[in-house]
């Protein structure tokens, strides 16, 4: 009897190191390009601020806008910061926040303490790629008041984070090549979106096309350039959180 404990403790054991070495790993973060740290750089221009609490990409002249970003799931911040880049370029003050474990959903009000710390920017606006759009959802939900608009970068609100009555405005983002958030995923998920919604598909483009992380299993495969890819969002976020 002692002995078949003694095994089926031995067994449990193995169980729970597997367990939390498959845990660990798939929280583990993704992979960073060497190409996002290029984005990092200040300038006479813009200041690159980067400590535990994320990355902040800031105009020297005081902004109006301010433009939250939460990134997909177990992507580091930094990899979304040569997408973002243009905006601070143009005037808009960029965070990029440091989430637990790279996962939003694990700190959906993370944008209420980087609001509260720049009470000088009149404007906000959330947005997220990937679970990091989806989680941001749940903010605009939760505090409808807080922020002016939302962008979903392949993603979209879920049938619990529904925004089909918010009165914000949105910005919808899909890739046609995307072998994640597929088009018929963002068919279905349509009924979750502000009245407000202007959407893009980019015809080409994949799913970590949005971001410099590396390739993503399931993804499909790109025919269009990172870089042409990441010129037509950051024109396409300009113009919604400038209404141009």
């Amino acid at each position: 009897m002692k002995r078949n404990t003694k095994r089926a403790l031995g067994i449990a054991a193995l169980i729970a190191i597997i367990l939390t070495a498959a845990i660990a790993a798939y929280l583990a973060p993704a992979g960073l390009e060497e190409s996002a740290a290029l984005a990092l750089a200040s300038d006479s221009d813009l200041r690159v601020l980067r400590d535990k609490g994320g990355i902040s990409m800031l105009p020297q002249a005081q902004a109006d806008i301010g433009f939250i970003f939460y990134a997909g799931a177990r992507v580091p911040p930094a990899a979304y910061a040569p997408l973002l880049r243009p905006l601070a370029e143009r005037g808009i003050a960029v965070f990029i926040p440091q989430l637990p474990f790279n996962f939003a959903i694990f700190a959906i009000d993370r944008a209420s303490s980087i609001i509260d710390a720049n009470p000088d920017i009149t404007r906000w606006y959330l947005g997220g790629h990937s679970l990091g759009g989806a989680s941001a959802a749940f903010f605009a939900g939760k505090y409808p008041e807080t922020v002016e608009g939302i962008a979903f970068l392949a993603s979209y609100p879920s049938e619990q984070a529904d925004l089909s009555s918010w009165q914000g405005r949105a910005l919808s983002i899909a890739a046609d090549r995307d072998g994640l958030a597929t088009l018929e995923k963002f068919e279905a998920a349509s009924a979750y979106l502000p009245r407000d919604t202007v959407s893009i598909v980019l015809e080409g483009a994949n799913h970590a096309g949005f971001g410099h992380y590396g390739a993503q299993k399931g993804d499909g495969v790109a025919t269009m350039p990172k870089a042409e890819q990441e010129r037509r969002s950051a024109e396409a976020l300009y113009a919604f959180l400038t209404g141009d």
